[in-house]
């Protein structure tokens, strides 16, 4: 069984996928550094409840977050943005 070709290409498949999976979660982990690097070097260190909300956000989070972020004057315009950005859970 394990030489069939259709048992190959579901192998192949999964494959692919799982690779696929963990080159997204290897961007988002990348845009959520930089984003924590820049915030921290910004106002310093970023209070751990903020810290755990921005560790929550999705990709397209983190973009819309990283398009608006320089304009943040202090660390209170990153916890209102989080606030008003996070879908209800």
């Amino acid at each position: 069984m394990m030489q069939s070709v259709i048992y190959r290409e579901i192998l192949e498949e999964g494959e692919q996928r799982g690779e696929q999976r963990g080159i997204q979660h290897g961007e988002r982990l990348g845009r959520l550094a930089i984003i924590q690097q820049m915030l921290t070097h910004r106002f310093g260190n970023i209070p751990p409840e903020l810290q755990e909300q921005l560790s929550s956000l999705s990709s397209p989070e983190l973009d819309r977050l990283s398009a608006v972020l320089l304009g943040f004057s202090s660390i209170d315009d990153l916890s209102h943005w989080l606030e008003q950005n996070r879908p209800s859970a």
